[in-house]
C-alpha cells in the first residue's frame, strides 16, 4: 500500500523549508514520521489528521488513503498565523505531498482529508482504512507511517424503480430514501438525479422523459409537480427537486417520491433506461444509488 513508482518518479524536485508549528507529541527520531488520523470518516466531511516530523528530517511525505487499494481524497493544511486552512493541489503526477524540512527539533503539521464517494461500496458500507505518508528524500524512500480510520458512508436507495411495463406515456412511481448512516452530521445534503436511456443508435434526451415529484406545500397541500429535465454530459438531469438541501443528523433519513415515464413522443426505440440518485455534501458527492426503469443498463 505505497505510493511507488509514481513517488520516485517525482521525489526528487526541491523543498522549500516549512515553518513548525508545535509538536503535539513526544520525541520523534531524526529523518522519522509519525503519523495521527481522526478514528472515524465519511465522505464529504473533513477528518483531522496530524504529521509530526523529527529533527534535521528532510524531503518529502506523500499523502494516501487506501482500503484494498487507493481511495481518492482531498488534504487540506492549516496555518497557524492566518488561521485558514488551504487545499494542497496535487503534482503533475497527481500525488499530493508537504514538505518535511526540520531545523533540531520536532515539528508537527495539522492536516486534515476528506474522502471521495466510495462509489464501488455497498451502501451504508464500513469500510476500514489507512492513511499512509511515504518519507522521500533524495530520491529513495526513507520510510513510511501510517495512521487507521474508519469511513462510515451514506446510504442512498432507489425502489420500485424497475417498471414491468413498456407502454409509453404511463407514469411509474419510485421513491428515493437517503439516510446518513455515519456519525456525522451532514447540516445541508442535496440530491441530485439523472435519467439515461438509448436506443440501439440513439442516446435520450430532455424531451424523451417526463419526471414528476409528489410535493407539499407550505398550507399542506400536496400534489405532483413536474420536475424540469436538462441534458448534461450524456444523461438528462433533473432540477428543482425539494427540498434543495436538508440536514440528516446521525440515523436519520429523507424519502422522496416520485414517478417517470418514457413520453408517447420520445425518440423511436428507446428500450434501455435507468436512474442514477446522487446524495451530495456541497458540491461533493457522498452516495450513489443505481435503478434499472427499461432494460438493464451498463453502469460502467
Amino acid at each position: 500500500m505505497r505510493l511507488r513508482a509514481m513517488l520516485l518518479a517525482v521525489a526528487t524536485a526541491g523543498a522549500a523549508s516549512v515553518a513548525p508549528m508545535t509538536a503535539h507529541a513526544a520525541s520523534i527520531p531524526q529523518q522519522a514520521l509519525r503519523l495521527t488520523a481522526g478514528a472515524e470518516s465519511a465522505p464529504g466531511t473533513w477528518t483531522p489528521l496530524r504529521l509530526d516530523i523529527g529533527p534535521h528530517t528532510t524531503g518529502h511525505a506523500y499523502l494516501g488513503l487506501f482500503s484494498n487499494g487507493p481511495l481518492n481524497a482531498v488534504y487540506q493544511r492549516y496555518d497557524s498565523k492566518t488561521k485558514k486552512w488551504s487545499t494542497i493541489r496535487p503534482d503533475s503526477y497527481g500525488a499530493v505531498s508537504v514538505d518535511t524540512v526540520t531545523s533540531g527539533k520536532t515539528a508537527s503539521i495539522s492536516l486534515r482529508f476528506r474522502p471521495d464517494a466510495l462509489y464501488n461500496a455497498k451502501p451504508g458500507a464500513s469500510l476500514k482504512a489507512i492513511v499512509d505518508a511515504s518519507h522521500f528524500a533524495s530520491g529513495r524512500n526513507i520510510n513510511d507511517a501510517s495512521a487507521k480510520t474508519l469511513i462510515r458512508t451514506a446510504t442512498t436507495k432507489l425502489a420500485g424503480v424497475k417498471n414491468p411495463s413498456t407502454k409509453r406515456g404511463v407514469l411509474h412511481p419510485f421513491t428515493l430514501t437517503t439516510t446518513n448512516t455515519t456519525k456525522r452530521n451532514y447540516r445541508a445534503l442535496a440530491q441530485d438525479m439523472d435519467i439515461l436511456g438509448s436506443s440501439k443508435t440513439k442516446l435520450a434526451t430532455a424531451k424523451d422523459f417526463q419526471l414528476q415529484q409528489w410535493k407539499t406545500d407550505a398550507k399542506g397541500h400536496s400534489a405532483w409537480q413536474n420536475l424540469t429535465l436538462v441534458n448534461k454530459n450524456g444523461a438528462v438531469k433533473a432540477t428543482g427537486i425539494t427540498p434543495a438541501t436538508r440536514a440528516l443528523a446521525p440515523g436519520a433519513s429523507v424519502t422522496y417520491t416520485f414517478r417517470l415515464a418514457v413520453r408517447t413522443t420520445a425518440t423511436p426505440g428507446i428500450d434501455t433506461v435507468g436512474i442514477r440518485a446522487t446524495a451530495t455534501y456541497g458540491s461533493q458527492p457522498v452516495a450513489v444509488a443505481l435503478g434499472d426503469y427499461w432494460g438493464v443498463l451498463d453502469w460502467d
